[in-house]
């Protein structure tokens, strides 16, 4: 019997290598005779894009998928080496080892989102993305584009074409070797690059991009716990937002420092999303906290006050007047003891599974965990030993990135780099 069992995990070992060579092979020998002619389509006006090489992402898999012999991601590859088939054995016509471009561009204050694919037939494209209302699609016989907008577009075909046939930018990718690079548009019009380096079990951070949002050099942040995010560059969207939510007396915020532990749904007596996380919130101008916290209750955003702290249905945080522009509320009890300064303008350190720990539980919390974007995103970060990336000013139109991210052991970073696109179907 323990012969067998041997024989039988050898053979199962056979397989799966064989499937993984199988995929490799054909996808080369297809695939990497087609042109990255996407790279000669991104609209003039895009201001962020990410390249994708597809190619040299499988290939870097293919060492992990040796060693690990993931049945779930031999799976999808296998669904996918069907000359770009989806999970219904429906062509889309697209060269999947090839570039992927995914850009964002804003226009009459409305911004839009992109991916540029090669295409193996144009055709199937157009037949893969027909009737779908949310997406606009342009292409020719050598590329294709799918738009999407974050508000509703009634025109988004017509402007899909308009911006496919329009004019185009222009980027030097001649030097690019890394599996992922991010390019963002400079006040100049040039672009920064940041690569992303992907080997064995680590994704390498080393690079730049551009500096146009308003920020400061250097704020108070809390001593990092849990996953830690400090950051003093607050987009205009986020303060808008915030002002729409809670009144335009509420000065604007020009720094934020958040450790945070997970989230809790809560079902009864009422449903209610709680936050488990510290937050040291900086503001442009003076702020009195217990005026604010004292409307909050009027308006039954939270619900009792006592003291320093306030309840969220049977939550509890702990509130504290700073300085006349810094507040914290948290719930873990102030202390001074835990604030810093920091110097970088984005620091991101800590436990990343704590960005996908869900607590309690009941029918939203099963909904949510068939969602695969949610799914993907848990399996991603639950596999991440430790998380360090910072961003800090080079000069006034450059921000430097460096930072990696560490992968379990057993873990390789391209494999779960993949599942994560694959699982979460996030091309789709």
């Amino acid at each position: 019997m323990r012969n067998f069992k041997i024989l039988k995990t050898g053979i199962q070992t056979v397989f799966i290598l064989g499937v993984i060579w199988t995929i490799f092979f054909f996808a080369t020998a297809v695939y990497n005779k087609l042109d990255n002619n996407n790279l000669n389509h991104i609209p003039s006006n895009a201001y962020f894009l990410i390249q994708i090489d597809a190619s040299q992402l499988l290939k870097e898999s293919i060492e992990g998928l040796l060693v690990t012999e993931d049945n779930e991601i031999v799976q999808l590859l296998k669904d996918l080496q069907s000359e770009g088939t989806d999970s219904e054995g429906k062509k889309t016509g697209i060269a999947l080892n090839t570039d992927v471009l995914l850009f964002t561009l804003e226009e009459d204050n409305q911004n839009f989102y992109g991916v540029l694919f090669n295409l193996t037939s144009q055709q199937d494209f157009r037949d893969y993305f027909k009737g779908n209302k949310q997406k606009g699609v342009a292409s020719n016989d050598e590329v294709g584009m799918v738009l999407s907008s974050s508000e509703t577009e009634s025109n988004l075909e017509a402007f899909a074409e308009k911006i496919f046939n329009g004019k185009h930018a222009t980027i030097d990718f001649k030097t690019t070797q890394e599996a992922i690079t991010i390019w963002t548009k400079n006040t100049d019009k040039t672009f920064e690059r940041l690569d992303v380096k992907i080997k064995e079990e680590k994704i390498h951070f080393s690079g730049e991009i551009s500096n146009q949002l308003k920020h400061k050099k250097s704020i108070h942040g809390l001593k990092p716990s849990g996953f830690h995010a400090t950051t003093s560059i607050v987009p205009n969207q986020f303060n808008d937002s915030i002002r729409k939510r809670f009144g335009d007396s509420i000065p604007r915020i020009s720094g934020i420092s958040i450790n945070y532990f997970g989230t809790e749904i809560i079902e009864e007596p009422e449903f209610l999303i709680a936050p488990e996380a510290d937050f040291l919130i900086q503001f442009e101008s003076a702020i009195n906290l217990e005026y604010y916290m004292n409307a909050f209750h009027k308006r039954l955003i939270v619900d009792s006050i006592s003291g320093n702290t306030c309840f969220y249905g049977p939550k509890s945080y702990f509130s504290k007047q700073i300085s006349e522009n810094t507040i914290y509320l948290g719930v873990h009890a102030y202390d001074s003891t835990n604030l810093v300064i920091q110097n970088s303008i984005v620091h991101l350190t800590g436990t990343a599974s704590n960005l996908t720990q869900i607590d309690g539980g009941g029918f939203f919390k099963r909904i949510l965990e068939i969602i695969p974007s949610y799914n993907a995103s848990k399996q991603f970060t639950e596999h991440i030993e430790t998380f360090e990336i910072s961003l800090k000013e080079k000069n006034a139109k450059t921000i430097t990135v460096s930072g990696d991210i560490l992968f379990k052991e057993g873990e390789y970073a391209a494999v779960e780099f993949l599942r994560l696109l694959l699982v979460g179907q996030l091309f789709q």
